[in-house]
């Protein structure tokens, strides 16, 4: 599960997180398709979303946060981040 609360500099452009792995095989890199956005004004909101991850080695891996900017014209404020990673078996 990721969550934060993401806030854009310019109204219509939206502030992206996600998500990548690293160490073992399988790892995950971000995307689109597990990433969470906030709004399209520059209120802050708080989003998140839970992802289900498959293909990890056994072992240990590091989950670090990815975020980005709709574009290079808007500065995005991140906040309240969480990487929560459940192992299962």
């Amino acid at each position: 599960m990721i969550s934060a609360t993401l806030q854009g500099s310019v109204n219509d452009k939206m502030c992206f997180m996600s998500f990548s792995s690293t160490g073992g095989t399988g790892n995950t890199t971000a995307s689109d398709a597990t990433s969470i956005s906030g709004s399209e004004r520059i209120d802050p909101v708080r989003s998140g979303a839970t992802f289900l991850i498959t293909g990890l080695s056994a072992g240990s891996h590091t989950f670090t946060g990815q975020y980005k900017a709709w574009d290079t014209s808007s500065v995005c404020t991140v906040t309240n981040r969480n990487i929560i990673v459940l192992p299962l078996p």
